[in-house]
């Protein structure tokens, strides 16, 4: 884990290319969750302000993540549908395309985040 997280962003998007699957594949997004953080909601007061705050990014970037990890799959889904045809279809798959980067995107400021919490 130490190796890839001192990898820049370029070196970690020529490896993510080496097991990507074809461009006409969509990925298989999952939403993700936190059960022990929201379990504990009830007791992040007894944490300093600062950790309370950046527990509670952790939560609301999670969200944000999973929310286009949603969208995503709307779109994922609407490949599937044979009236989409055309102008129509070009801006599914762009939309597609762009809801995983999107994602992607959610993903690392979210365990950027992580990674930064003083405890």
């Amino acid at each position: 884990m130490a190796k890839l997280s001192a990898l820049s962003d370029t070196e970690i998007s020529t490896l993510a290319q080496h097991g990507a699957a074809p461009p006409d594949v969509g990925l298989s997004m999952k939403t993700n969750a936190a059960p022990l953080l929201e379990a504990s909601l009830e007791h992040i007061s007894s944490f300093n302000v600062d950790l309370q705050a950046q527990l509670l990014q952790v939560r609301a970037f999670l969200s944000m993540f999973n929310e286009e990890v949603e969208q995503s799959r709307f779109y994922f889904k609407l490949t599937f549908d044979p009236d989409i045809t055309g102008e129509a279809r070009i801006r599914v798959e762009q939309c597609l395309r762009d809801s995983y980067k999107n994602a992607a995107s959610r993903a690392r400021v979210l365990t950027d985040h992580i990674g930064a919490i003083k405890w």
